[in-house]
This record gives structure tokens, sequence and C-alpha cells, in this order.
């Protein structure tokens, strides 16, 4: 075990505040990230992300520093036979090529240039801190396009850039328990800015009607009451809470936030998540389970085409689940698990299922008293959210793979640590 008071050694190994023009360029990546939205509007080059140059510039800028973090678990490694697989398979699809070579291209940058950046970064408590701030200008980023939805319902906020209750899903999820363990963590004005951004989040994302964000957020905020933030204090701020609540809601004028037709659509949401059964789109959803064997039956190893597009290309028809018809046509898979399953095979998902078992094993080899320190254990109750959220949204393994790479630095973190902690005994002993 680490000894506790190893942490006031911190991994001062690297402070990226030192360092300002990677500082900017990584922050930028963080905020592409969270806000795709942003990468649409500034693109420099055709189909190229901002942030796969902001990427490239900045491994041309690292510091040495960074550079001499050794990875003690690389996911790179893991990722390589999915990568394989999924590169395999591209001569022998008939649908979607284009999109599917794109695609993979796509996830052999994230996953060779980005997962190894990230890793480095996020075991530093400097870098750490630094995800953290670029990541809620990103959600902010997002609330005010979104909340200009809210007023408007014009969901089109450019020309070509059409913003859905998705956005600001997983743009909340993957930040919201980061900015509470923090604000507990935290003083002065980084408090300040970490409330506010909450309650801007809360304002947008309640009323939005994304009903996967209704179940995630709150399995999110009892993670951390539970394992992460301190007991005593959590008690007197939620008690706090919940009568400024209380307060709020019997005093605020909901006419004055919002448009007669979005508490309208809010009610509305709100109806179709109790009565969830009468919901077509809740059936289409548990349908692409029957896609999915329908398309292993057709393409079993090797899988559609990695795309979700690909996916989405294979008409499933009308199909039947638990007695109820769901038309799964030309449908996107709504789930990244079904997707990766279904546009990489029963091959490309056993590569995925090696990936994840070697997060779980990176998982078993860290202290849990590093798990439960306040600025690592709201990293992983983020990135359970994101992977719960994964079950009602479509993403490729990229994300996955970016979202996990959480674990190896937290593993990082420590053995950091253990070295430092042991290196400063055997000089002390000298």
């Amino acid at each position: 075990m680490i000894d506790k008071q190893s942490k006031s050694r911190d991994s001062k190994f690297f402070n990226i505040w030192e360092y300002p023009f990677f500082a900017i360029c990584m922050g930028y990546v963080w905020i592409e990230q969270i806000n795709p939205l942003i990468g649409h509007k500034l693109q420099l080059i055709p189909m190229i992300p901002n942030s796969a140059i902001a990427l490239i510039l900045s491994h041309f800028i690292i510091p040495s520093q960074i550079k001499k973090i050794y990875l003690f678990s690389n996911p790179v490694k893991w990722a390589l036979p999915f990568l394989i697989l999924a590169a395999i398979n591209l001569p022998f699809i008939d649908i979607q090529q284009e999109r599917s070579i794109k695609e993979l291209i796509i996830t052999w940058f994230w996953v060779i240039f980005l997962i190894p950046m990230m890793i480095r970064l996020l075991s530093t408590s400097s870098g750490r801190l630094h995800y953290l701030i670029f990541a809620t200008i990103a959600m902010l980023g997002v609330c005010i396009e979104y909340y200009q939805v809210l007023l408007t319902f014009e969901r089109n906020i450019d020309e070509d850039i059409f913003i859905s209750r998705h956005h600001l899903t997983y743009a909340g999820i993957g930040v919201f328990p980061i900015m509470i363990g923090y604000a507990f963590l935290k003083k002065g004005i980084i408090r300040y800015f970490l409330i506010v951004s909450i309650v801007f989040l809360l304002i947008c994302i309640i009323p939005s009607g994304a009903r996967s964000a209704w179940l995630v957020m709150p399995i999110q905020l009892i993670l951390l009451f539970k394992f992460v933030l301190p007991v005593s204090r959590t008690i007197i701020i939620g008690s706090f809470l919940s009568v400024l609540l209380i307060i709020g809601v019997r005093f605020i004028e909901f006419d004055d936030l919002y448009t007669l037709d979005t508490l309208a659509h809010f009610e509305t949401r709100v109806r179709k998540f109790y009565e969830w059964q009468d919901d077509n789109t809740v059936w289409k959803r548990f349908g692409m389970i029957i896609k999915a064997k329908l398309i292993l039956e057709e393409y079993p190893l090797l899988g559609v085409g990695y795309s979700n597009k690909s996916f989405t290309y294979f008409d499933g028809g009308d199909v039947l689940f638990m007695g109820r018809v769901a038309a799964v046509r030309q449908v996107d898979a709504h789930n990244t698990y079904i997707n990766i399953l279904g546009t990489t095979g029963i091959l490309g998902f056993l590569a995925f299922l090696f990936y994840t078992k070697n997060i779980f094993r990176v998982i078993k080899k860290t202290d849990r008293f590093i798990l439960k320190q306040i600025d690592i254990g709201s990293f992983i109750v983020a990135m359970i959210g994101v992977l719960l959220n994964m079950n009602f949204l479509t993403f490729g393994f990229n994300h996955f793979a970016i979202i996990t790479a959480i674990i190896p630095a937290v593993y990082n973190y420590q053995e950091t640590l253990r070295i430092n902690y042991f290196n400063q005994k055997i000089y002390s002993l000298k």
C-alpha cells in the first residue's frame, strides 16, 4: 500500500501550467472531444478535426517531463487486435465502405496519438485539473448552444450544424461528477466557477428531455456520495441545496426561463419517461439486439464493416422483440456495444472484450485509497456514467478507449507516487 502521506509528495513531476502553448493545444483537444460542434465551426482543413491538428502540434512541442512519464499499462497494445480485425474486414464489406475507412482511420489516429498523451496528462494532478477546466468550458459552450434551442426551438445553430440533446447529454455526463468533486476539493474562484457551471448545466439538461441523462446523472451522484465525497460535508451541503431547491421551485417563474413550447416538450418527455412501454423508440432500441443478430447471421466473423453507417444501411426490416414489433430497417444502432458487435463481428467483439478485460485488470491492481481520492474518484464516476450512456447512444471504439484511458492513467499515478516515495526513502538512507 502507498503511504497516505505520499499524496503530499504528489506528482509535481509535471506541471502543465508551466507550458502555456502546450496547455492551450491540449486544452483545445479536450474542448473538441466534449464539444465537437466547435470543430465543425472552426474547421481549418475539410474532414480533419482541428483537435487532430492541435494534437499533432502537441507532439512536436511536448515537454521533456511528460515524455519521461513511463506508461506502466499501455492500452494501445490492447487495442491493436481490435484495430487489425476492423481493418481486415474493409475489403469485404459492400455498404458504406468509404465511411468505414474514414472512421477506422480516425480510430487508429486517436488510439495511437491521443490515448498515450491522455494517460500521461491525467496521471498528474495538474493534468487532471487542466482537463476539468477545458472540459467545463466545452460543456458550457454546449449548454449555451442548447439553451438557445430551448428559447427558439430551432436546432440548426448554423447552416450545416445541427445540435441535439445527445450533444448536451454526452458533455454533461462526462463532466458533471468531476465538477462536483472539484467543487468540494477546491476553494476560491475555481469553486465558484464550477458551481455556476453545474447550475447552468442543470438549467439546460433537465428540460432538454434527455431521458438517458435523467437516469445516468442520479446514478453518478449516488456513486459520488457513497464512494468519493466526504460523508459529513456531503450531508450538510446536500441538505442545504435541498432547501434551496424547494424554495427555488416555489418562487421561480419558469415561464421566464423557458418558452411554452419547451415546457410542453418537457412534459411530453416526462410522460414518455414513465410510460416507456408505449414508446416505440424504446422498442426500436431493444430491436437493435435482433438486428445485430441478423447482421451476424450474414457476416458472423468480421461484421458489416467498422462504421455506424454500415450498421444503419443494413436493412433489418420489422422485427419482433418481447411481443412488440420494432422497425429496425435502416436505423443506427443507438447502442455502442451493439454497434461494435454488428460492425466488427464476433472476432472484433472478442478483441473489444480483450481490451475491456485489461482495463478491469488494471483496476484490480490499483489501490482503493487512490481510487477514493476526490480528484480521481470523480473521474472514475464520470467514466462509469459515459459507459452507461453508451447503452443509449452510438459511439465508436475510439470513444470507448478515450473514456477508459483514465484507468491506466490512475495506475500510472499510483506507480509514479510509489517510485517517488521509495526513491525518497533510499535517498534519506544515504
